[in-house]
């Protein structure tokens, strides 16, 4: 982790994402956000996805990002990459409330463009292959263990339960998402999940439904 002065805004960053607090960003009624703040997030064609179609296709087995436009990469080259170009586009940037020791709530700004893609196609994902009954538990259990983390429970018998749960349902998470990229911008074009719980016609699947249902009214 890195800690840095910009100004009188305090930054820490890591492989994940940037983070700015304090000085002009003290007062949550009343704030500037410098444009100089960022750095990932600046808006660089130079760096933009070099496809003439400036699509992003970003690709997962059993809950791991392994490649970017079909090019393999380890987990941490592939954040960087997106990180770079990604945020080439002006996308990946946050503003909220977090909340201090005693529930004091301070402003913070980040940016994370790699973040903001994997955990949005992730999720994806998980909607296409996840029965819904087991993602609103498993909600539950993100609740918990990000609870336990921010709060200095790690390795808690809590966080370490809510753990195993997350991590039993990565085995499903197989697939890849596209994404368009424009300025602040990045809209899925395609989910494709190898064990899909979506439908691909859904005029046909309701015709055949309803063939089904008056088969069993009749009988």
């Amino acid at each position: 982790m890195q800690d840095q002065r910009q100004g009188d805004v305090s930054s820490d960053s890591n492989l994940w994402c940037r983070e700015y607090e304090s000085g002009v960003l003290d007062n949550p009624e009343d704030f500037i956000i410098p444009e100089s703040l960022f750095l990932w997030s600046q808006e660089n064609p130079s760096k933009q996805i070099s496809e003439a179609s400036h699509q992003v296709r970003i690709t997962f087995r059993e809950g791991i990002p392994v490649s970017v436009n079909e090019q393999p990469m380890p987990v941490a080259e592939l954040i960087k990459f997106l990180n770079t170009r990604v945020g080439a586009y002006k996308i990946g940037r946050y503003l909220g409330l977090e909340h201090l020791d005693q529930d004091e709530k301070v402003l913070e700004i980040r940016e994370a463009p790699a973040a903001r893609m994997l955990m949005e196609a992730y999720k994806h994902l998980e909607m296409a292959a996840l029965p819904t009954d087991y993602l609103n538990y498993k909600n539950q259990q993100q609740q918990i263990w990000t609870m336990e983390a921010v709060e200095g429970r790690w390795g808690s018998t809590l966080q370490q339960a809510a753990r195993a749960f997350i991590q039993s349902s990565t085995e499903k998470i197989s697939g890849s998402v596209t994404y368009k990229l424009e300025k602040s911008m990045a809209t899925a074009v395609s989910i494709v999940a190898r064990e899909a719980l979506y439908l691909t016609n859904r005029d046909l699947w309701e015709i055949q439904a309803a063939s089904a249902r008056s088969r069993r009214t009749l009988s």
